[in-house]
């Protein structure tokens, strides 16, 4: 297994990358197309471009675990399902630790742990190693060996540029989406403490104004939750009229009256120095990974979601 160089292993690792992005991208494709009715390609992944890494790790410990004992094909089955569920577990169980979200979820099929990994997946990358090992990478093997070094060498250079890049820049969006989720989630509950304490203040006989602003802030949380350029204007305009008819009620009926400006001030901030570009980005990065989910972001995601319908 060592009469690879490193060059040889970083180029195996990149093509079962596009290898992979080739399966999950026509297998999603085709099962949006039939929920949908119409021709729908989904680029399938972490990345922008043709290459999903969980992929290439997985092959590489495959090959890693199973070409010492290539000429067992039950010990095959055996290490590489093992080697595979362990990397999928540890990838998974990082990737929500630190954007708080699933990329994978098995959580609908029996059998799984905690959704990042399940029995019947594993089973799956079981036969997946014995076909790679007697198959795929027989093929892969001779097409990389028969070519130069310098040239294995030239290819895996300009790969790991492209790739190092492209991980930036899906990193970044990563971020984007895991920020703008957790300032969806804020907003959400800033309007729906607002609307609930001038819910109190009704009750309390307070002004006619305190009602009809509080339909309006109904109508923002129903609306605009996820406000883009045009709908900006209408949540400022919102919060603004509360924030100046907080400062002139009657402190009886808001005993917490600093607390709730002092959420409308955030708010505000938060509106004010949003980037816009922030929500195509994070749309762009969901897009590409339709299964995503959350269980400190949910009610955030789904509105999240609504935004990528939108998008071309």
């Amino acid at each position: 297994m060592f009469q690879y160089t490193i060059s040889q292993w970083v180029l195996f690792f990149f093509w079962y990358c596009f290898l992979g992005w080739i399966w999950e991208s026509f297998y999603v494709s085709a099962v949006t197309a039939w929920k949908e009715r119409k021709l729908k390609f989904v680029n399938r992944g972490f990345l922008h471009g043709p290459l999903i890494p969980i992929y290439g790790c997985a092959a590489t410990l495959i090959l890693f675990a199973t070409l010492p004992v290539k000429s067992n094909l039950i010990a095959v089955y055996v290490f590489g399902m093992l080697a595979a569920t362990c990397m999928e577990l540890v990838t998974g169980t990082t990737m929500e630790a630190v954007f708080h979200v699933k990329y994978w979820d098995y959580s609908h099929i029996p059998l799984n742990y905690k959704g990042h990994i399940c029995f019947f997946v594993s089973l799956f990358w079981g036969f997946f190693s014995v076909i790679m090992i007697r198959y795929i990478h027989a093929f892969s093997e001779k097409i990389v060996l028969g070519m130069s070094l310098t040239m294995v060498e030239g290819i895996t250079f300009v790969l790991l540029v492209l790739f190092t890049y492209d991980f930036k820049v899906s990193l970044s969006e990563a971020i984007d989406m895991k920020e703008l989720l957790e300032t969806i989630t804020e907003s959400n509950e800033t309007l729906r403490l607002l609307e609930g304490r001038f819910d109190a203040a009704l009750a309390f006989g307070a002004k006619m104004e305190i009602e009809q602003l509080r339909a309006r802030i109904s109508g923002v949380r129903q609306e605009f939750k996820i406000s883009i350029t045009e709908k900006r204007e209408e949540k400022l305009s919102v919060l603004h009229k509360a924030q100046e008819l907080l400062e002139h009620v009657e402190e009886e009926y808001f005993a917490d009256k600093s607390q709730l400006l002092e959420k409308i001030e955030k708010e505000l901030r938060a509106i004010i120095q949003r980037r816009d570009k922030q929500f195509i980005y994070a749309a762009r990065q969901l897009k590409r990974n339709p299964g995503v989910i959350s269980k400190k972001y949910k009610e955030a995601l789904d509105e999240l979601r609504k935004l990528t319908n939108n998008l071309k």
